[in-house]
């Protein structure tokens, strides 16, 4: 727990300016979370280290290059998406240390993490989206883990996660889901700008909607940890979690 709110902390101190005044640092941020994120991600496979050396690389370059041509060029969009693919594909054809599975591994990086920055993109119409996201899914999770400690009676998955409960979870998605419409009333009242029928249309910011994922990427973290002996980092389970 200590550490915990440690790392939170840190990631407060750090992340809060970005967020606030978002521009360059906040692109920056962007392309950070996508290359350590790609290496983190690229890691689930065991035969990842006898990968060729351009793999890596390219599976970055490649989300980088459709997320900007969605915001610049959208004609050229699906043939970048479809060069990505086939790409991947053939690579096993040339070497017996990339496998079919491997290449659907990047092929699921290139496109969840362009989602993810094609979502960041959206949500910048007004930077207080931003932090109804965080404050939602911290809030889901503070929930989850003071309700789990003091209700939790029901296991979910002990070979997953011995510790996640059944109440821990409904939990977590109540108080999500009231802080994210205590946050979301109180920015439409107090900032200009704001739109509420973005907030209830848009899954990422509709507290039904958005306030399980945190609880269902623990789990799914969990067993990620529990099959390939390994864990994804807190700041890549931002990437991937809050859209």
């Amino acid at each position: 727990m200590k550490t915990r709110v440690i790392t939170a902390l840190l990631l407060i101190v750090i992340l809060f300016p970005i967020i606030a005044f978002g521009g360059i640092p906040f692109r920056l941020l962007e392309v950070f979370v996508v290359v350590v994120g790609g290496l983190e991600f690229m890691n689930l496979s065991s035969r990842s280290r006898k990968w060729p050396a351009v793999i890596r690389p390219a599976a970055i370059l490649f989300v980088l290059a459709i997320y900007l041509l969605s915001v610049f060029q959208q004609r050229y969009l699906f043939p970048m998406m479809s060069a990505a693919v086939l790409f991947f594909l053939s690579i096993p054809v040339f070497t017996e240390h990339f496998t079919s599975n491997d290449a659907f591994l990047c092929i699921s990086y290139v496109m969840l993490f362009f989602f993810t920055l094609h979502a960041l993109e959206q949500v910048q119409t007004h930077p207080a989206y931003i932090w109804l996201i965080i404050i939602a899914t911290y809030g889901c999770d503070t929930g989850a883990y003071f309700g789990g400690r003091f209700l939790g009676r029901h296991k979910m998955n002990e070979r997953v996660s011995p510790k996640k409960t059944w109440e821990g979870a409904i939990c977590g998605w109540i108080s999500g889901f009231l802080l994210s419409m205590l946050i979301g009333l109180l920015l439409n009242a107090f900032m200009s700008g704001m739109d509420m029928r973005v907030f209830w249309s848009s899954p990422d910011k509709n507290p039904f909607t958005r306030n399980p994922a945190p609880t269902g990427f623990a789990t799914g973290n969990s067993a990620m940890k529990e099959d390939m002996n390994m864990k994804i980092e807190p700041l890549i389970i931002l990437s991937l979690c809050y859209r």
